[in-house]
């Protein structure tokens, strides 16, 4: 099922990073050049922003570089197993200041079911499309659908991550009057078969450099009036 989106879309920009490759033998190569990004996209409209990540392992990595090039930016992050009174202190962040940059995992708690509405959150960042890790359910569910001649990665892998995707960047557009801005930094997103399934008021732009993307981002900044 295919909804069109409630509110303009001009009200919201989709860039992909394909300068970024998030496959599991590569993905460690470009922390730095994630990192960069992350602060440049900031610095053009500072706001409240949420990086989302597929794990906690590889979140830590990036949060640790981040926070070491870039030690004037403070950053939150989702602590593993954390209490209601430490969520709470992650949200109050996003309600109660303008500038919060938070690191969070897709499909877990900060990435559904809360409305971040007006400055609460400006901009979402989606590092990597969400794959499943490969386990033996997941092999199964695969082989499963393929014996019924579908194609058993989507099934088994591309659409529960592209889920998680989903209602991570769904957290940026809560309302009539907001305004922000959605960075899906992977390559694979370029792929017609990920591109295929984006909702259809994305109208993602392809940016393959990090000078390219901030262009984008600063026309879009420029334009909005939010």
């Amino acid at each position: 099922l295919r909804l069109a989106s409630s509110f303009p879309n001009e009200h919201l920009q989709v860039s992909i990073g394909s300068f970024i490759d998030m496959r599991y033998r590569q993905r460690d190569h470009y922390i730095a050049r994630i990192c960069e990004t992350i602060y440049r996209s900031y610095q053009i409209r500072p706001g409240n922003y949420l990086v989302f990540f597929t794990s906690y392992a590889f979140m830590q990595k990036v949060q640790a570089h981040f926070t070491s090039a870039y030690p004037d930016l403070e950053t939150r992050v989702q602590i593993r197993g954390s209490d209601d009174v430490q969520r709470a202190d992650f949200l109050a962040n996003f309600f109660t200041l303008e500038n919060t940059l938070g690191f969070a995992i897709m499909g877990g708690v900060f990435a559904e079911g809360i409305d971040y509405v007006g400055h609460s959150l400006i901009g979402a960042i989606i590092v990597g499309v969400g794959l499943p890790h490969a386990s033996t359910e997941q092999q199964l569910i695969q082989q499963d659908f393929e014996s019924l001649q579908l194609d058993g990665f989507d099934y088994a892998y591309r659409f529960p991550g592209l889920t998680r995707v989903q209602q991570s960047a769904g957290r940026v557009i809560r309302s009539e009057t907001d305004r922000g801005v959605i960075i899906l930094l992977d390559r694979r997103f370029q792929q017609a078969g990920y591109r295929h399934y984006f909702p259809p008021h994305w109208q993602a732009q392809h940016c393959h450099n990090i000078d390219t993307l901030e262009q984008s981002l600063q026309q879009f900044w420029a334009d909005s009036h939010g």
